[in-house]
């Protein structure tokens, strides 16, 4: 069974395979634990909805990456089915996030921050290994049963995802 494609993600499905460029993706810091990444600062703040897009497309790039590693196509193609509308509005979100902060780039910067999203979930699974796919598979049940789309925010916000950047909330 194959994805559900999502425009979104496929940068970072391309990073997955070794085929994207990876000029904002952090640099692995060997100090850190299993799991965890350090991330830079974000060099813009993100407006609170903007915020709530960015934990999201985390939760969603996390997902992607453990139906990838972890035979779980069916649950993601699910996922997406059902969230297809809120996860379609938090990308428009995200898309004026970049568009405000990068003008004409814009484009660019939301496909890198895509591609090192999706490489820092990666490079979580691999550090991880066969822990990775035990602690993220169950996560499909958990999104799937929630009761509506809305509630995806809110167990994205509450189960934060590994991020390549440090967003501020801009005051």
């Amino acid at each position: 069974m194959r994805l559900i494609a999502v425009p979104a993600l496929a940068a970072g499905l391309l990073l997955l395979f070794g085929c994207a460029h990876r000029a904002h993706a952090p640099a692995p810091q060997a100090a850190l634990p299993v799991g965890h990444i350090d991330a830079p600062p974000a060099p813009y703040c993100a407006q609170p909805p903007e915020l709530t897009a960015i934990e999201v497309e985390g939760l969603k790039s996390r997902l992607m990456v453990t139906a990838l590693s972890c035979d779980a196509r069916d649950q993601y193609n699910s996922f997406v089915e059902r969230y297809r509308a809120a996860l379609t509005a938090d990308d428009r979100t995200l898309a004026g996030y970049f568009r405000r902060n990068y003008g004409r780039s814009a484009q660019a910067e939301h496909d890198n921050y895509i591609t090192a999203l999706a490489n820092a979930q990666s490079q979580i699974g691999t550090q991880e290994g066969v822990t990775f796919c035990e602690q993220n598979v169950g996560r499909f049940a958990d999104v799937l049963a929630l009761q509506s789309a809305s509630q995806l925010a809110s167990y994205a916000s509450a189960k934060p995802i590994d991020q390549p950047y440090r967003f501020a909330t801009c005051n």
